[in-house]
């Protein structure tokens, strides 16, 4: 694993422990290279996705969650609610 120094011990226990969180390293970062991967295509899709494909921040949805539900429904044309709107 490339964040991992063979000799750091991980958990802090005295016997040397540590295994599930050396394998939970592991699965975020198969979890991190795939989300890594994800951005790479929404940034420069190929031909058969642009246009049909819309990244949406986190970041954005929670500093501007009714702007970007405009976004969102405008991308896939839909019209927002009033009662939505207001939630």
């Amino acid at each position: 694993m490339p964040f991992l120094d063979a000799g750091h011990k991980l958990g802090g226990k005295k016997d040397g422990g540590g295994g599930s969180d050396y394998h939970a390293l592991g699965a975020m970062e198969v979890i991190c290279s795939s989300m890594a991967k994800t951005l790479q295509t929404a940034l420069h899709p190929p031909d058969w996705l642009r246009g049909n494909y819309m990244a949406v921040r986190y970041e954005d949805l929670v500093m501007e969650p009714i702007k970007t539900l405009r976004q969102v429904y405008g991308f896939v044309n839909l019209a927002v609610s009033p009662e939505m709107e207001k939630r």
